[in-house]
């Protein structure tokens, strides 16, 4: 029974201790974060989303909105309703390059399915791109 305290008591103090670990991430993006950033050009796949989730950040629909917005201020396009309700991207197509913030980084983004890295890092993707 002694033995069975301990390892619970344990694996409770561990549990608490990976909690503590995951606030950090639950903070909210700021301007100050893109500013810092680096920016990497990357072939527009037709959507953002991907590269909203290739970086190590907190998911929430604050900071979703915060990158969409950071994103659009840099390369000049505006979002717009469908008719569905989805925010969709007037003014950049397809096949054009777009920059895109490496706030955690790592320095790679990810453009649709590619991961797009800086010429600075040894890379085996198909596209590498120039940072600025």
């Amino acid at each position: 029974m002694k033995t069975l305290h301990k390892i619970l008591l344990l694996g409770s103090i561990f549990g608490v201790a990976s909690c503590n670990g995951k606030t950090k991430n639950s903070q909210v993006l700021t301007p100050e974060q893109f500013s810092s950033a680096e920016w990497i050009k990357a072939p527009f796949s037709g959507e953002i989303w991907s590269s909203y989730m290739g970086e190590r950040i907190s998911r929430s629909m604050k900071n979703l909105k915060i990158y969409q917005d950071s994103v659009a201020a840099r390369n000049g396009f505006s979002y717009e309703l469908s008719e569905d309700g989805k925010r969709i991207i007037r003014g950049f197509y397809p096949d054009s390059i777009i920059s895109l913030p490496d706030i955690d980084s790592t320095r790679y983004v990810v453009s649709g399915k590619d991961t797009i890295r800086t010429k600075k890092q040894n890379t085996q993707n198909s596209f590498v791109s120039e940072t600025y």
